[in-house]
């Protein structure tokens, strides 16, 4: 077995049949497709079904409880037996060559553990490459330090046998996947690229765009990464380097609250000040730039009530000017 895919399931019924027409299309044959239904209450699973009775290589595994996407994954990563793995989203889809694409760009770069994609993001029919670097292979310490704001993406193929080292993160509903990302740089002795062109939908319902609680679950998320980093003893400017970004996120998350927390019962508004607090007392304010903490709406100032009054008043004022 050349390839395994992971496939996370959850209420897809609209998008799953364009993903997996695109695995079963592939023009690389020897492929595991692995199909973990998150106890989806739509028709995912009859649509499962159907592909799987169609078609062998689709194995299709159930969860009796919804448990999040990290977790979906890690139980089709362990039942995965291909060489190499990657993932595909329900509501994704891979070009016919994607991985054939990969499996040649592992076989000309031995010492690569990790093959990126190249990545188009979908919204609204309107396709918009994401933009990678001009690299050939990076060292996996490049690429690492090159996604800790996300210079080069999240989105590719790793051995098999490197992922199950380092599965997926499930401290946090969301967003953990993405420190697993990481880890898989650090660890790679090469990352490569291929032409091979994964296809990223973008729409409202996403955990990305839509305004709950979930969205600060980015948060916990963070703070696990800055403990990674930490043990693995990574050097001060590249810890310095992420700092800044999770204090960025910190006022973006703000920024949700602040929109959305009118439309939240009382406990998910009271939950997400209590993430919110959280995060900000565990930034190192002394990694951030000066420059940006002396910016308004974005000064972390001596006390949690004189932030909040600050974020206040700064989301009220774009609220004002219609800046969103």
């Amino acid at each position: 077995m050349t390839f395994s895919v992971l496939v996370a399931v959850y209420n897809a019924e609209k998008y799953l049949p364009n993903c997996l027409d695109s695995l079963i299309g592939q023009t690389l044959k020897d492929i595991q497709i692995i199909c973990v239904d998150d106890a989806s209450t739509d028709s995912s699973p009859d649509i499962l079904r159907q592909y799987a009775g169609k078609d062998s290589r689709i194995e299709v595994i159930t969860h009796s409880t919804n448990m999040g996407i990290s977790a979906a994954r890690n139980t089709a990563l362990a039942a995965a037996k291909g060489t190499y793995t990657c993932f595909l989203d329900s509501d994704d889809w891979l070009s016919a060559d994607a991985l054939e694409q990969a499996d040649a760009a592992f076989s000309k770069n031995p010492g690569a553990d990790c093959v990126l994609f190249e990545c188009m993001t979908v919204y609204d029919g309107r396709e918009v490459p994401m933009r990678l670097p001009d690299f050939t292979t990076l060292t996996g310490r490049q690429a690492f330090t090159m996604s800790l704001d996300w210079t080069v993406h999240g989105i590719y193929a790793v051995r098999t046998a490197l992922h199950k080292q380092y599965p997926y993160d499930t401290s946090a509903r969301t967003y953990t996947d993405e420190n697993i990302t990481r880890m898989h740089y650090l660890k790679s002795r090469l990352v490569a690229r291929c032409n091979g062109i994964y296809y990223y939908r973008q729409h409202a319902s996403s955990v990305t765009h839509a305004g709950t609680i979930r969205r600060l679950d980015f948060l916990k998320a963070n703070m696990r990464m800055r403990e990674m980093l930490l043990n693995e003893n990574i050097d001060s400017t590249t810890v310095a380097r992420y700092e800044n970004m999770r204090w960025l996120n910190v006022i973006d998350c703000y920024m949700t609250f602040f929109r959305y927390r009118k439309s939240w019962n009382r406990t998910d508004r009271e939950k997400a000040v209590q993430m919110l607090h959280k995060a900000w007392l565990s930034i190192d304010t002394d990694a951030v730039r000066k420059r940006l903490l002396h910016k308004p709406g974005y000064m972390h100032l001596s006390s949690w009530r004189l932030f909040r009054w600050q974020e206040e008043a700064y989301f009220t004022a774009k609220k004002i000017m219609n800046r969103w």
